[in-house]
């Protein structure tokens, strides 16, 4: 991620400058230098021969797959540059086989040989990061009395990590389950093989199985960050038995990418008895406000082909086992890409699974190492309570064109003023596969100049993403909100609350509130009720967004994804902090697109309620240890006052304001 890192409590009173160089995810290769202090430790490679996959892995254990000759250029490395002090020295390198930490491993990818003039084909969908992970994950489903779900490989897994040239391994225990996941890639193909062993170190039987899910984007980068969902309905899915592995699920890009269609398959070599093509199959509206897909243990996979707008393979294998204790079992998920596939799928394209010399990993030693998790990672969704009847006849007691379903009350509209607001129930937002959202934009002007102020909030917890100046494409400050499940946890601006038992995220609320220039959203909790509202300028360029607590005292931590560009994990920007006045400021690289073309550009972040604010950072807040990965966000923690108050009285902490200005000049 990107953004500030820094604590108000190393600058004390003075002003800083930070310069923050992200990894551009495009580039991230090595090179051998002379001086090992040069070799960087923030990329592994493991690779094999021919075709030359290539493998690297971010810091959570996350892996993305893409496609691309390997070549030897180093790749920009995050730094900071501070007036005050010298430039942080870099990592070292470290050989293959040996030990890391979370800084050495960044990005898991899948690349293969092919052309330079080709674009990066991207295999999966989005791209994870340290703080929220991605889509795709390994997860086990572990039946009996007490059923729960154990993550294996995702943002959900708690594990140690270790890489070796040819492989990466992910070994954890929950729940008295001991799983190990080894990635290894095959030494001719563009192929992976998922190996997943489990061992049942409890005392009682237990029926499990597994589920491998894959995002699928099959697209060059910028083309799938303009529009994932565009991407997916361009996505064909095709699923066909294959006689030994069962239903296998093919994946092809019909929208030609530099005049080429990227086709991928996966399935189970040991038999799979159901599959699925979209996420929202698997996470679905539900997701939103919950931690859990909808699929336990005994519920099979719906093996339908789904064409929708996030495409996503699944695969579960067949049939269920029961481990007695002290008993193990395994599983192996695989895939195969092929840069152009003409022809659409067909079952033909079964000759290419037999054709792989599917290599099970050797035994090997690897060096394993835990893994720092964020607290996003770790936070459980906080679950908002419906509006009673007699807090919406309170509330709004004069509403027009009632939607109603299952004899519940879904939405409606309110005068106020005459018929431009909107207001969605917590319920409806749980059922649309559409997610509710606005768009917010500051000043009059009919058609959008550079003066604009844009940004879009979407019921589940984003409470500004894509927030820009100007070009709504190139001028961004917050990150996308890439999914319509609330899959991904940590783009846009969103806030964790404590009030008592540990930081949970706000998503879905009681109700959403759209009008015209401003949205709000109020979340009925125990003993108080949160609300927080987004307005958007009349006249400036400026954005405010205000959080009021009605009840007993509680604990925020807000973030922001920063881009200060056009895409996540891309852009270079300049941070400065002012802890007097608790003011931040923004800037583009100078020598970017929109540094070149406006020079004096600037975001400004204030606040009117510095007595609240404990810290101003990095994403060192976002981790229970306050370290940080290199990867930053532009992080808040803000308390609201201790105070008792009567029934019915309202307490407002925190009215913190954004104002972003835009010198064209």
């Amino acid at each position: 991620m990107t953004g500030l890192r820094c604590t108000s409590s190393l600058l004390k009173n003075a002003k800083r400058t930070v310069r923050v160089e992200p990894l551009d995810v495009a580039r991230d290769r090595l090179r051998k230098t002379k001086s090992k202090h040069e070799r960087l430790s923030i990329q592994r490679l493991v690779h094999t021969s021919t075709p030359r996959l290539r493998a690297t892995l971010s810091a959570n254990g996350e892996f993305q797959q893409t496609a691309r000759e390997f070549t030897h250029d180093r790749p920009r490395r995050p730094h900071l540059e501070n007036t005050a002090r010298a430039r942080s020295r870099p990592a070292p390198y470290r050989e293959p086989g040996r030990a890391f930490s979370e800084r050495s491993a960044q990005r898991f990818g899948v690349r293969n040989r092919a052309s330079l003039a080709s674009g990066t084909i991207l295999i999966n969908q989005v791209l994870a990061s340290p703080v929220e992970g991605g889509i795709g994950r390994i997860l086990l489903r572990i039946g009996g009395a007490e059923p729960f779900i154990v993550h294996a490989v995702g943002p959900g897994a708690r594990i140690r990590l270790g890489v070796t040239e040819d492989r990466v391994v992910w070994e954890g225990e929950t729940g008295g389950i001991r799983h190990r996941v080894t990635l290894k890639l095959q030494p001719e193909d563009a192929a992976w093989l998922w190996h997943v062993h489990v061992f049942n170190a409890r005392n009682n039987a237990l029926p499990l199985d597994a589920i491998l899910v894959q995002d699928i984007g099959l697209g060059v980068r910028g083309f799938l960050a303009n529009n994932e969902a565009y991407a997916s309905q361009y996505i064909d899915h095709h699923s066909v038995r294959h006689p030994r592995y069962g239903p296998i699920v093919m994946c092809r890009q019909n929208l030609a990418q530099d005049g080429k269609h990227p086709w991928v398959v996966h399935g189970c070599l040991d038999g799979a008895s159901g599959f699925a093509t979209d996420a929202m199959q698997l996470f679905g509206p539900g997701y939103r406000d919950s931690d859990a897909i909808g699929f336990r243990f005994g519920d099979d996979l719906p093996s339908r082909r789904l064409q929708h707008e996030a495409a996503c393979a699944a695969i579960q294998p067949s049939p269920p086992v029961t481990l007695e204790p002290g008993g193990s079992v395994a599983w192996r998920f695989f895939g195969l890409y092929h840069p152009d596939h003409p022809d659409p799928s067909s079952d033909a394209d079964l000759l290419k699974i037999d054709a792989v010399g599917w290599c099970d990993p050797d035994p090997a030693d690897v060096v394993l190492a835990p893994l720092v998790r964020a607290l996003v990672q770790d936070a459980p969704s906080i679950v908002a309570a419906p509006l009673s009847e007699a807090a919406l006849a309170q509330r709004y007691p004069q509403r027009f064109h009632e939607e109603h379903a299952d004899g519940k009350l879904l939405s409606f509209f309110i005068p106020d003023p005459p018929h431009n607001r909107h207001v969605v129930l917590r319920d409806k937002e749980r059922r649309v596969t559409r997610r509710h959202g606005t768009l917010l934009r500051t000043g009059q002007a009919m058609l959008p100049d550079d003066s604009t102020l844009c940004a879009t909030c979407w019921m589940h917890g984003v409470f500004g993403a894509q927030l820009t100046i100007g070009n709504t494409s190139f001028h961004k400050l917050f990150s996308v909100s890439r999914d319509p499940y609330n899959i991904m946890r940590a783009s846009g601006l969103r806030m964790l609350i404590d009030t008592g038992d540990g930081w949970r995220l706000l998503t879905v609320p009681s109700a959403f509130e759209m009008g015209l220039s401003d949205c709000r959203w109020i979340y009925c909790l125990d003993e108080r009720v949160v609300t927080v509202r987004a307005i958007a300028a009349g006249d400036d360029p400026a954005m405010q967004w205000r959080i009021t607590v009605e009840g007993e005292p509680c604990r925020l931590l807000v973030f922001g994804h920063v881009v200060l560009g056009e895409r996540e994990l891309e852009h270079e920007g300049i941070i400065e902090v002012d802890p007097g006045t608790a003011r931040l400021t923004f800037r583009p690289d100078p020598n970017s697109l929109w540094g070149q073309r406006y020079p004096h550009a600037v975001y400004h972040l204030v606040t009117s309620a510095r007595e609240v604010i404990e810290a101003i950072g990095g994403d060192e807040l976002l981790y229970a240890a306050r370290v940080s990965s290199t990867r930053f966000c532009r992080c808040r923690e803000a308390s609201s006052p201790d105070c008792s108050r009567p029934s019915k009285r309202s307490t407002i902490f925190d009215s913190s304001a954004t104002t972003c200005c835009f010198p064209t000049a």
